[in-house]
């Protein structure tokens, strides 16, 4: 039988949902931009961000709720501003104590996944901005995070920041109880997303060099966001539905 060198065939993934395929691609991209990856990936990066915004669309046009009530959007919007507003300004504390912070380089790395454009995410419209608080979010569950977090003294924060968050969701009608797997448009999206990272991860691999270290190196963090990838499991209650925009906060 002729072996398959595709893209599908070579790269095995985790589990992922739509949810997590959507964040997954997103942290992808951020980390792509922030290492300055060569232009020759640029190509593939486009396409993780193109096949991302598909799967956007199928899932707010399957998932949104119809209405929000905007004045309980108000008060959950200004509770999750505030709630991102004090654990930036916590952790702002350690990363500016530089080196001399304690786990210096884990504050750095988080510091700047999180805050590293500022808040301006929280001006995005509604559904827009509860998507970018959500990727956020979901590195500050991943184990190593929160550990470090709570770890430094930081539970209250998170605590806070997670219910606001949570209650946010629950506010704009992004939850849902419908799996998506069943919505073929969906699970096509969530297709194309899966491929787009797999071409990328055979991109990224086909960058490195034996003998110059600082490719291997490269790769290793364009890639990090696959290999610690920890799919968190949540009630079907609270899965997650990337942007629409219905109304500006």
């Amino acid at each position: 039988m002729t072996r398959s060198f595709a893209a599908r065939d070579l790269i095995s993934l985790p589990p992922l949902t739509a949810e997590d395929a959507f964040a997954l691609a997103s942290q992808l991209t951020t980390e792509a931009r922030a290492a300055r990856a060569p232009a020759v990936l640029s190509e593939h990066v486009e396409a993780l961000d193109a096949s991302r915004g598909l799967l956007s669309a199928q899932l707010v046009s399957r998932r949104a709720g119809p209405g929000v009530d905007l004045q309980a959007a108000v008060v959950a919007d200004r509770a999750l501003d505030h709630a991102w507003g004090l654990v930036r300004d916590w952790l702002g504390a350690f990363h500016g104590l530089g080196d001399d912070a304690p786990r210096a380089s884990e504050i750095a790395e988080l510091h700047r996944f999180l805050f590293g454009e500022g808040l301006g995410f929280l001006t995005f419209k509604y559904h827009a901005e509860w998507t970018a608080s959500q990727l956020r979010v979901d590195a500050l569950r991943a184990r190593r995070n929160e550990e470090l977090v709570r770890a430094l003294g930081g539970g209250l924060f998170l605590d806070r920041l997670l219910a606001a968050h949570a209650r946010y969701g629950e506010v704009l009608g992004i939850t849902a109880s419908a799996p998506v797997a069943n919505d073929t448009k969906v699970r096509e999206a969530l297709d194309g997303v899966l491929d787009a990272i797999r071409e990328y991860v055979v991109a990224v691999v086909s960058t490195v060099r034996r003998d110059r270290p600082a490719t291997a190196e490269r790769a290793d963090r364009l890639l990090r966001p696959v290999r610690e990838w920890e799919s968190t499991p949540r009630p079907a209650a609270t899965s997650v539905a990337p942007p629409a925009d219905p109304a500006a906060t």
